[in-house]
């Protein structure tokens, strides 16, 4: 059992307040000690980093000013939104250890216009130590919660390290007032929606555990560690995986 996270997470207070939800800082704060954590557990002196919906860049932005990263690393980044990646790569012009790239891909919530063809990722390296995937697996359907899995499992290095968050726990159902357009899957047979093929205001889906389970077995990836809720009020399970 790597040291530092799980320091982390059993040490960590979490603020279970209707206000937790919302309180942004509180969120950079998990998310980056999380991320540092496991650059201290890979023990490397130098790693590549691959981040699965980048987004506005909080993981790069806070990772180029943290002065008490002492390995050398690689970073790269994907969305789907191209305002995220074109501001990114606006703001490290002049880092070269950072590259983002945009990949024209639909996603319900936050590129509905885009296109429906399952992109080619042949603009990533072939491995990366760690695989950094926040609040993206909380926003898909089942096919591209496996297509993006697939993905993780693919490029992962044999013992690296990959977080990703999800919501697969069904405390949110109690919570509507933080769950209005949620979708929960009882099965892995139902498509996103519910069954509901008029449903245009998916914003989130949940997921059944087991199936979670089952598939990360099958792709070789173990959970060596879990963790809910990832902060404060907020209803996503966090896993921590070693691909085996």
């Amino acid at each position: 059992m790597p040291n530092s996270f799980n320091f982390l997470e059993r040490n960590r207070v979490v603020r279970l307040t209707d206000g937790g939800f919302w309180l942004s800082d509180e969120k950079k704060v998990y998310e980056y000690q999380r991320f540092t954590a496991l650059i201290q557990d890979l023990q490397r002196k130098k790693i590549k980093i691959l981040d699965v919906g980048c987004g506005k860049g909080r993981i790069p932005r806070k990772l180029a000013e943290d002065s008490h990263i002492n390995v050398e690393f690689e970073y790269s980044g994907f969305d789907v939104d191209r305002n995220d990646i074109n501001e990114n790569i606006a703001f490290f012009q002049s880092d070269n250890r950072f590259t983002f790239n945009h990949i024209d891909y639909m996603n319900k919530m936050y590129s509905p216009n885009a296109s429906t063809k399952e992109p080619v990722f042949d603009f990533l390296d072939d491995s990366y130590d760690l695989v950094w995937a926040w609040s993206v697996f909380s926003h898909l359907d089942i096919k591209d919660f496996e297509m993006y899995m697939n993905l993780i499992s693919d490029k992962l290095v044999r013992n690296g390290f990959a977080f990703f968050t999800c919501f697969s726990r069904y405390e949110a159902k109690r919570n509507p007032e933080f769950t209005p357009n949620y979708i929960f899957l009882e099965n892995s047979d139902l498509p996103a929606n519910g069954g509901k093929q008029d449903n245009n205001n998916l914003t989130a889906v949940c997921y059944n555990p087991s199936w979670i389970d089952e598939l990360l077995m099958k792709l070789g990836l173990e959970v060596i560690m879990s963790c809910y809720p990832v902060y404060g009020g907020n209803f996503q399970t966090g896993m921590y995986l070693r691909k085996v």
